[in-house]
């Protein structure tokens, strides 16, 4: 009879364990860095891996979390668009953006990979919203004050010349501006160390699907294969250099089910370093 009470208890305790992990309620993930490079303090919403998906009708509840963070400027890290039947809804989320925010962004790799569309198409759409994609490109955008240069390149090629096109990409940026560099894959961060990036922003892993919270922090990710190390978070490397990998929006064509892992949004203050 005890042997059978705790089996009762150890199995509800461990379907409460699995209903609460399966909670894919959307969720405010915050990063604040200090730097000499700014007096006044810029908000950026990074909003990376949305696939088409639906937080709320038209996207409200999405909306309602960026607005509520009050961004200098929203940047998007790619993979935005998924499938055909979901580009609409892709549409009309980032045409809600572009009309009250400034918008840049950079392609992620299911650009590449769409039914229909080729990367050129979805540039088109990107265009057509108002969102300025950086492909190998740097805006020096004046906020609040501040200088900040928002740094970005497409996802491919991804192998040959890549060490150029970094340089290429940021080539036009305002040496004594704080920099930020968007880029869709994490596990290539060591090529953009020691360039005079402050924080690069990543996506593409979604966070690894599946976490065990203080056991592994996701089980896989693209590109990193199984238990990846940069999965989701905040990553600080020798050179002075941040980098945060954004867990993704992403709800819909997951083969792997999102456990303890919400989507977020990234909302990052910089602030000067006197603040």
């Amino acid at each position: 009879m005890v042997l059978i009470i705790i089996a009762l208890i150890l199995g509800i305790a461990l379907a409460i364990y699995i209903l609460t992990g399966l909670d894919n309620s959307l969720t405010l993930r915050e990063y604040t860095f200090k730097t000499d490079k700014l007096s006044t303090p810029v908000k950026i919403a990074f909003v990376s891996d949305h696939h088409g998906s639906e937080f709320g009708e038209d996207n409200c509840e999405l909306m309602e979390m960026i607005n509520k963070a009050e961004p200098d400027v929203v940047l998007l890290g790619g993979d935005m668009f998924d499938k055909e039947e979901y580009i609409e809804i892709e549409k009309d989320f980032i045409g809600q953006l572009t009309k009250k925010y400034t918008v840049y962004g950079v392609l992620g790799n299911h650009a590449y990979k769409m039914d229909g569309y080729s990367a050129d198409d979805i540039r088109k759409i990107y265009a057509e919203l108002g969102v300025e994609l950086l492909t190998e490109d740097c805006a020096v955008l004046e906020l609040n004050g501040e200088k900040i240069n928002v740094c970005g390149m497409d996802v491919y090629p991804e192998n040959e010349g890549f060490d150029g096109r970094i340089d290429k990409a940021l080539s036009e940026a305002d040496k004594d501006a704080y920099t930020v560099m968007i880029y869709h894959r994490p596990d290539k961060w060591e090529n953009f160390t020691n360039k005079g990036i402050d924080l690069m922003l990543s996506g593409h892993t979604h966070g690894g699907q599946w976490i065990v919270p203080g056991v592994f922090n996701g089980i896989i990710a693209p590109n990193q294969g199984f238990f990846p190390k940069y999965a989701g978070g905040l990553y600080e490397f020798e050179d002075g250099m941040s980098m945060i990998v954004s867990r993704g929006l992403a709800l819909k064509n997951t083969i792997v089910p999102r456990v303890y892992n919400p989507p977020e949004l990234v909302v990052i203050t910089i602030e000067g370093s006197s603040v």
